[in-house]
């Protein structure tokens, strides 16, 4: 009876085979596998399943240029060749113009003119369509064989541009007679303009009147 009992247990057991292996269990905080419960990758796999690496590669962030705020704002798009400036012009706080021997402010804001101590109501249109140059303000290409110290130094006009993140972007602009040179960054390119948009870029304070 003993022999037979054993031959039964025998049996049953040839026929279940071995326990198994437990399942992986799921994270209860989000339903991923729990990385203790998995075996290593099988010797020869080409490659392991998905479960055994969850990481993804990020899409690289373009770079900007002053969409947000100024100059300190960090890039999130590439400029064209010859941008030489791009503003958001509803972060651009006041302007100062420096135009010869002349100062003013426009406070964009308010969309007032300050010339000397005196400030009085500015055209909103007229500094509208003004700003809106800078937005973006582009060339045909580089002005070859200027120096920019000789821009800086012997610059007709100065554009001051604070933003609402109080970040400060200057433009020195210098008539010379085969056109106009804009440099954007002390020591860096100098643009070219036709000469003929002078005015478009230093108004006089009563074109924004």
């Amino acid at each position: 009876m003993r022999a037979l009992h054993f031959l039964f247990l025998s049996l049953a057991l040839a026929a279940c085979g071995s326990d198994p292996a437990p399942e992986p269990r799921a994270s209860a905080a989000d339903g991923t596998l729990d990385p203790s419960e998995l075996s290593d990758v099988p010797e020869g796999a080409d490659e392991a399943p998905d479960y055994y690496s969850r990481e993804s590669t990020a899409g690289e962030v373009p770079p900007r240029v002053g969409d947000v705020a100024g100059p300190e704002a960090a890039p999130s798009r590439v400029a064209g060749p010859g941008e030489i400036v791009r503003f958001e012009t509803d972060q651009i706080g006041v302007v100062t113009v420096e135009d010869g021997d002349e100062t003013y402010d426009v406070n964009v804001d308010r969309m007032r003119l300050t010339l000397g101590t005196e400030g009085s109501a500015a055209s909103a249109g007229a500094i509208r369509r003004w700003v809106a140059r800078f937005a973006p303000l582009e060339s045909g290409g580089p002005f070859e064989g200027v120096d920019p110290a000789e821009v800086e130094r012997d610059r007709t006009a100065l554009l001051s541009f604070l933003f609402s993140d109080g970040s400060v972007q200057t433009l020195w602009i210098q008539r010379r007679a085969d056109g106009l040179a804009v440099l954007a960054r002390s020591g860096g390119t100098v643009h070219r303009l036709p000469a003929d948009r002078f005015r478009d870029l230093v108004p006089e304070p009563d074109a924004l009147r």
